[in-house]
C-alpha cells in the first residue's frame, strides 16, 4: 500500500484545503485519510478544515482497527467531528476513510470526491456520488455518506478536493489512474487543470493518491 499527498492554494496566498494521511498506530496496515475543503467565501474556512482532519484523526487513533472497518462506528466519529468543527465558526467539506488491504470504510460530505479504479475490472467509481452538501460539516447537524466496501489488490484510489476534479477534466483524470505511478498523478491533474483554466490554479488543489499494487 503507496500512497502520496499534495495540496497547494489556488488563486490566493492562504489555502484553505487540509489533508491528512497517517497509519494507525495499532496497526500499520491500516491507512487513515482524511481530506478536507475549507468553505470559501466565509469566515474560518481553513480552521475548519485543519479542525476536522485532526478531529478526525484524534477520534480514528483512539478507535480499534476493527472499529474503522465498521460503517456504524464511522456514523458516530464524523458526528463528533462535526460538533468539534462547529466550534470554529467555519464550514468544510470531509472524506474521510480507513483502509485496509482487503477492506475499507468511511464516509463523506460535500464535494470533495473519492475515485476507485477497479483493477479487476479496468473501471472507474466514484463512490462519493450521493453525498449530501448540505448542512456542512461545522453546521453541528450535517447529514454524511458513509460507505464499506471490499479492496482488491491492483486496486488504486483518488481522493480529490473539488479545486481538482471541477477543472482539470474528466480524461485527465481517467488517464491518471493509468500513470505508471501514482507519485506523479498531482502534476499530472495540475497539469491538465492550467490547460484549460489558464495560469493560475483556480482553487485550492488538494489530493490523496493511494495504489493498493
Amino acid at each position: 500500500m503507496r500512497f502520496h499527498v499534495h495540496s497547494e492554494p489556488g488563486g490566493k496566498p492562504d489555502n484553505e484545503d487540509h489533508v491528512l494521511v497517517r497509519h494507525h498506530p495499532m496497526a500499520h496496515d491500516l491507512l487513515l485519510c482524511f481530506l478536507a475543503d475549507g468553505q470559501g467565501g466565509r469566515a474560518h474556512g481553513a480552521e475548519a478544515s485543519q479542525k476536522a482532519c485532526k478531529a478526525a484523526w484524534q477520534l480514528a487513533w483512539q478507535s480499534t482497527p476493527s472499529d474503522l472497518l465498521d460503517v456504524s462506528h464511522w456514523e458516530d466519529l464524523l458526528d463528533e467531528v462535526d460538533i468539534a468543527v462547529s466550534e470554529t465558526g467555519g464550514y468544510t467539506t470531509l472524506v474521510g476513510a480507513a483502509f485496509s488491504m482487503e477492506e475499507m470504510a468511511g464516509g463523506s460530505c460535500g464535494d470533495s470526491k473519492l475515485y476507485r479504479h477497479c483493477h479487476e475490472t479496468k473501471s472507474i467509481e466514484e463512490w462519493t456520488t450521493l453525498q449530501p452538501r448540505n448542512p456542512p460539516v461545522g453546521s453541528g447537524e450535517c447529514q454524511f455518506l458513509t460507505f464499506h466496501r471490499e479492496v482488491i489488490e491492483g486496486d488504486r484510489f483518488l481522493i480529490l478536493s473539488d479545486g481538482v476534479w471541477k477543472y482539470c477534466g474528466y480524461e485527465p483524470l481517467k488517464s491518471a489512474f493509468n500513470l505508471p505511478d501514482l507519485v506523479v498523478a498531482p502534476l499530472h491533474l495540475r497539469t491538465a487543470t492550467l490547460e484549460r483554466a489558464g495560469r493560475i490554479l483556480p482553487d485550492d488543489f488538494s489530493l490523496i493518491a493511494l495504489d493498493f499494487s
